[in-house]
Order: structure tokens, then sequence, then C-alpha cells
């Protein structure tokens, strides 16, 4: 969760540029174009992206967030009706996001804080447009916040701000989209339900919110309204956000942490929060990183993963529940292309176009059709992204 971002996925920075340079041009994807099938976890929901751009949900749906216009939990992937287009996916506490192929934003579920960014704090059942939000190249959500990056680099964020997070010098919820002052040349972005990230294209990162246990990286614990550059930090090419937790892939493939440690998230061997970036000693090889609210999942460049953190739930997928301060191979599970982390469960994305979920279960957000807990990867057979009609002749698990 989101304490979420769409940098946690495997989604190249050429692809990127390809797709701001096409946006600034005045131009849009084709509908038809393929995309890069990809996966978010909320809080106890799952959102998947076909590769012909519709969009599955599952889990919980007290708030509408599934999309598919009812409040009724659902434990398989359900179509979210009349969206198509779709390129990027995020899922936040109790909404979701998606970025079109024309560079417009879609929310619906919880507008509790405005999360939704169309003005009001009406919960929404179905896709709604965000107004006026034009030209974006990226999206990222945190518990009940939303972010979107422009194609000229600029950020606009939205919803609830109690804690500074939305970067723009105060603690008062917006319900459309504002701008974060004097942030410029950004090229992707993370959130979590207290701070948020930015990567500029020169290899920097930038955060704001509440820094009460190192989440800003900064080197204090002092709360940044605004931007603040993370100090001595270069080189990084992906960021995701936990709950008080930086993540960062750097050019080379490692990966350095900081922030909050009670359950070994920052995958140093200890508990031992730190105040600015450290390198995750013995990692490299990495090519995307996703953080929850207490684990963190990288993916390597053989397609398998490694996690660490909190476990209470299997949601390290090393089938067990015993929290692990070192990253520690996901056993069986390999393939892979795309990743990301909910509260208390992991989901991954096959090169085949199957999905694979694990750990917390208890609203049917692992989507296999039942609500029991997995400890070790549970392939959705009922669910191909790459499939013309996302589903496969396989019988549920």
């Amino acid at each position: 969760m989101k304490t979420w971002s769409s940098s946690n996925s495997t989604v190249g920075y050429c692809q990127l540029l390809a797709l701001s340079a096409l946006l600034s041009l005045g131009l849009a994807l084709p509908v038809s174009a393929s995309v890069t099938p990809k996966v978010a976890g909320g809080f106890l929901h799952t959102v998947a992206l076909r590769s012909d751009g519709t969009v599955v949900a599952w889990g919980m749906n007290a708030a509408g967030q599934l999309g598919d216009g009812s409040t009724t939990k659902r434990l398989t992937p359900t179509p979210v009706p009349g969206l198509t287009g779709v390129s990027a996916i995020a899922a936040g506490s109790d909404h979701t996001v998606v970025l079109k192929n024309d560079g417009t934003v879609a929310a619906w579920g919880n507008n509790r804080h405005g999360q939704l960014g169309d003005g009001s704090a009406t919960d929404r059942h179905i896709p709604t447009p965000v107004p006026g939000l034009t030209g974006v190249t990226a999206i990222a959500v945190g518990t009940d916040n939303s972010m979107a990056l422009k194609s000229d680099g600029t950020v606009l964020v939205w919803g609830e701000i109690d804690h500074g997070h939305l970067g723009i010098g105060s603690t008062s919820d917006r319900y459309s989209p504002t701008p974060v002052p004097g942030l410029t040349e950004v090229t992707a972005i993370a959130c979590s339900g207290n701070h948020s990230l930015a990567l500029k294209k020169d290899g920097t990162v930038a955060t704001w919110g509440d820094n009460s246990w190192g989440g800003l990286g900064d080197g204090t614990s002092i709360p940044r309204l605004l931007p603040t550059p993370v100090p001595g930090l270069t080189g990084v090419t992906a960021i995701a956000a936990g709950q008080q937790l930086g993540v960062a892939l750097k050019s080379d493939g490692t990966v350095v942490t900081w922030g909050d440690n009670e359950y070994g998230q920052l995958g140093n061997g200890s508990t031992t929060k730190r105040l600015s970036p450290a390198p995750v000693a013995g990692l490299s090889g990495v090519t995307a990183i996703a953080a929850s609210y207490y684990h963190t999942v990288a993916l390597k460049s053989d397609g398998t993963l490694v996690t660490w953190g909190c476990n209470a739930h299997g949601q390290l997928g090393d089938g067990g529940n015993k929290n692990l301060r070192t990253p520690t191979p996901v056993p069986g599970l390999s393939g892979v292309s795309y990743i990301n982390a909910g509260f208390g469960h992991t989901v991954a994305v096959k090169s085949d176009g199957m999905v694979a979920s694990w750990g917390f279960n208890n609203y049917g957000q692992l989507g296999y059709g039942g609500t029991v807990e997995r400890h070790t990867p549970n392939v959705v057979r009922q669910l191909n992204l790459l499939a013309s009609n996302g589903v496969t002749a396989h019988p549920v698990n």
C-alpha cells in the first residue's frame, strides 16, 4: 500500500520518456495499443491491468473501491465495467486511481478526504474522471491521498494532508489536483499515507511530509511541508514508499532504504530506524522495488523475488510468518515481470501473464476464490493478463 508507488513497476524509463513525448506533442496512445500488464495491492483489495487496457479488481468493496458499481466484496477478479484505454493503476486504502492512454485520470472508491480529486467528498462506485487533469504520465496513491506526474515534470496532489504529505505548505485537505510548488524535472513519484517522494531526472530524490521515524531520509526527524532534497542520494532510477519508509533503486542494481525499521523492513539485519539512506547489504541485480506498510519487495534481473520486513500474514512468501530482517528469496517463484505490495499481501505478474498473490486474505484480496491467507505464492488461475479475455480454462485454486 502505499504506502504505494508508481515506481515500483518494471516499466522502463525509456517507456516513460516515450509516453511523455507523445503527450507533450498532444498525441494520445492508440486505444488498441498493448500495455504492460500490472497489478496493484491496496489495503484490502487488489487491482490488475490487462494488456488490452481493461481492468479487473477483487477483495474488499465497502467503499466501492472495486469500481463495479456495487459495495459487494469479490473473491475473484471482477471486470470494472466500461473502463478501457488504461495504461497504469494504483490502489490506496479504499480508493483506486487509473491513468488512461490519453493522459487523463479516473478514480473511484472512498472520497472522504477528496482523494478522488473530483472536487467533492462523495464516494464513487464507478470510475469517475478527475476534472481538468490532462497530460499525466504517472500516478501514485497513499492511504487517502493521490499524486499525478505530468509530462512537463511537475506534480499535482490531492486528498488528505494532515501530515503535510501533499507538499503544498499546508495541512488542509485538497479535493482537486493542486500543484506542488517549486517541484520540477520529476520522472517518478511515490507516496504513503504520511509522506511522499519524487525522483528527479538527475537521479536525486526529494521528500516531504511526516518524519517522525526518519521517513524523509534527510538525517532529521523534522516534518517537512515542502519538498526537501535527500542529502547524498544520487544515481537513483526508481523509488517506493512504505509507512515512514523510503526505498530507492540505484542505477547499479543496488538498493538503499531509510526510515522506520520496527519489523526489519529496511533489510539491514536490525530493527533500528535510520534517518538517512543506507545500502541493503548483499543485495544486487535488482530491477524493480515495491514497499507497503511494513514490508519490502525487490525483483531481480533473473525474474526472482526477495522480500523482507513484517511477515505476520505470510506476505513475504517464504512459507512462514516470522519477520525477516534481511532480503530472503521467495521460493519457487520465477519469471516475474512486475511487483506490488498491499497492506498485508504481495502480488506479482509473471511473464506469461499469470498473477501470483500471497499473504493476508480476509476479504479475498488474493483473488483465488477463498479467504484463507497463503504464506507462499498462489497463482490466480482464472486470470491471465495477456489473454484477450483475461481468463484461462484452469479451475479456481
